[in-house]
């Protein structure tokens, strides 16, 4: 039987035959291909083809995944954003520092500030001129007292409160050896310790020296008066022999029994010119030392006369007495006099030049009340106006009672942490307790020349800073006042003062038709001529012993 193949056979026996004659011409390559058949499925691995990119990382060429990502892109903007913010706050700044008008004088600091200097050859090369320019710039800041305001409010807020009492500044600040001590948040009673009476009846002067009153008709010469410029640390008592007079004082000079606050362990914590800050009875306190010269007490004698001798009016003349002589410890005060010694010694040498207002008396005997402030130079209100009443008793006047007032008070921080700027007193507030009288008067306001009025109240209470307080007080002393009232009297008073004075002001709205009140360290005109011709009955003349007998009291000329 012959065998059949179909198309389909054939085409697969072709294919047999072209395979066998194709590995006959190529044995070897036959043989590599045999030999890699069972690995063909393994070859080239995936997961090496996924690590490529890794060797392309040799190359210097950037990838794609280097590119900044969204995260640093907003930070980069940021970045843009801040420096452009930052910049113009500078520009703006320093524009500002050139066109806003700098202030000539600080109310916070009650003192004028530095002046543009004026130019010399002498003074530019030796270097003067650049460092009073630098002086300048650097003192008339614009704004500078409501930045120090802000600086002491946000001092004010380090600290531990408990109560009424508050830990403030470092522990150095306020301690004593190895005890820290709590300052107080307010006022407390003024303890005045009063030495046994001595065997011969005489008068306690001071705890530390006995200087006999000079009578009045024998007032001290500078010619022959004793060298009494003795340093603040002399506590040995002068020789009686060179006392400055050695007559009897007539009894209504005599100086009242001194009543002299006492505290052996009171320990200062900081001292810059006559500021100090102490530690007394474990309560923090800060006021000035006394720094009054008698050698001036003729000088300002001298001008008293003149003005008593030119105007045409009843002139009183009150020494106001501080808290040096009712709050500080007498143990802090090593000078040779005191206050109140000196108070009483120009007191003799006035003699009949005006009409005195002695309020010593009147203030010891309301010394336990809070008629001083703890930390700061000036008297609560409520010292200003017991002394006021011996004023209105000796010019025959009204004189309101302390409850026809409204009384209002607040926290304040004393003006001596302005002047020495020590830590503790930053957060140490104490009582603020003002009187508002409670009959009409208007008030204008007028600049050192007595030009360019402006009406405003007499105790501007929504303008009340708690670091600037006692200018509540007719906002600044550089200011001249003409208060007119609605008291039924054609009385006209004129108060040439310091700014102690200005407590004691709403005290007499009630006693005066019209009052003008003239701080004697800014005025530029002869105030002799303004009295007479403001038709003014009475004229008081009241400042600190320090500025009568100190520097004030040394430039009062123009007053003649």
């Amino acid at each position: 039987m012959a065998d059949y193949i179909n198309d389909k056979e054939l085409e697969e026996l072709n294919e047999i035959y072209e395979q066998k004659r194709q590995n006959q011409k190529h044995p070897k390559k036959a043989k590599a291909e045999k030999a890699q058949k069972p690995d063909k499925p393994q070859k080239a691995p995936k997961p090496e083809k996924a690590q490529k990119p890794d060797k392309s990382n040799k190359s210097d060429k950037p990838e794609p995944q280097d590119a900044p990502s969204d995260k640093e892109k907003k930070l980069n903007r940021a970045h843009i954003i801040s420096i452009i913010v930052s910049a113009s706050l500078l520009f703006v700044t320093a524009i500002a520092l050139v066109v806003i008008p700098r202030p000539t004088e600080s109310a916070l600091e009650k003192r004028k500030l530095a002046a543009f200097p004026e130019f010399s050859w002498d003074k530019y090369w030796s270097g003067e001129y650049t460092e009073e320019i630098s002086e300048f710039y650097n003192d008339t800041v614009p704004l500078r007292d409501s930045f120090k305001e802000l600086g002491a409010a946000f001092r004010s807020l380090f600290g531990i409160s408990f109560g009424n009492e508050q830990i403030v500044g470092s522990v150095g600040d306020t301690s004593i050896g190895d005890e820290t001590k709590v300052t107080t948040a307010s006022t407390k009673p003024i303890v005045i310790v009063t030495p046994p009476p001595k065997d011969d009846s005489s008068p306690d002067v001071s705890s530390d020296v006995e200087t006999p009153a000079p009578s009045k008709t024998d007032k001290p010469d500078k010619s022959t008066a004793p060298d009494e410029t003795t340093p603040p640390d002399e506590t040995t008592a002068p020789d009686e022999t060179t006392t400055p007079a050695e007559t009897t004082t007539p009894a209504e000079t005599t100086a009242p029994e001194f009543h002299t606050p006492s505290d052996p362990d009171a320990e200062v914590l900081m001292q810059a010119g006559f500021n100090i800050v102490y530690n007394s009875n474990g309560v923090l306190h800060a006021g000035m030392l006394y720094s009054g010269n008698r050698e001036n007490a003729q000088y300002f004698a001298a001008t008293v006369d003149g003005l008593r001798r030119r105007i045409n009016a009843d002139l009183y003349f009150m020494p106001i007495l501080t808290q040096n002589t009712f709050v500080t410890p007498s143990e802090l005060n090593r000078g040779v006099y005191t206050e109140l010694t000196d108070s009483q010694y120009l007191i003799n040498v006035l003699g009949d030049r005006a009409k005195i207002i002695d309020t010593y008396k009147t203030l010891a005997a309301h010394a336990d009340e809070d008629i001083y402030f703890l930390r700061d130079v000036h008297w609560q209100q409520l010292g200003a106006y017991y002394a006021m009443s011996d004023f209105a008793k000796a010019a025959g006047v009204e004189y309101p009672p302390l409850d026809s007032y409204t009384c209002r008070t607040r926290d304040c921080l004393g003006s001596t942490y302005t002047f020495t700027q020590f830590d503790a007193l930053a957060g140490a507030y104490e009582d603020f307790t003002y009187y508002i009288p409670s009959n009409e008067f208007t008030v204008e306001y007028y600049d050192e020349n007595y030009e360019n009025p402006f009406e405003y109240p007499l105790m501007p209470e929504n303008d009340y800073r708690a670091n600037g307080f006692y200018s509540l007080f007719m906002v600044a002393e550089n200011y001249i006042k003409h208060i007119t009232t609605d008291a039924d009297t054609d009385r006209t008073l004129v108060i040439l003062a310091d700014d102690y004075i200005s407590a004691a002001v709403p005290c007499l709205t009630s006693s005066f038709k019209e009052i003008y009140v003239i701080d004697v360290r800014h005025c530029t005109f002869n105030a002799a001529d303004f009295i007479n011709e403001h038709g003014a009955t009475d004229v008081l003349l009241a400042m600190t012993v320090s500025n009568a007998l100190g520097d004030v009291g040394s430039y009062l000329d123009y007053l003649q």
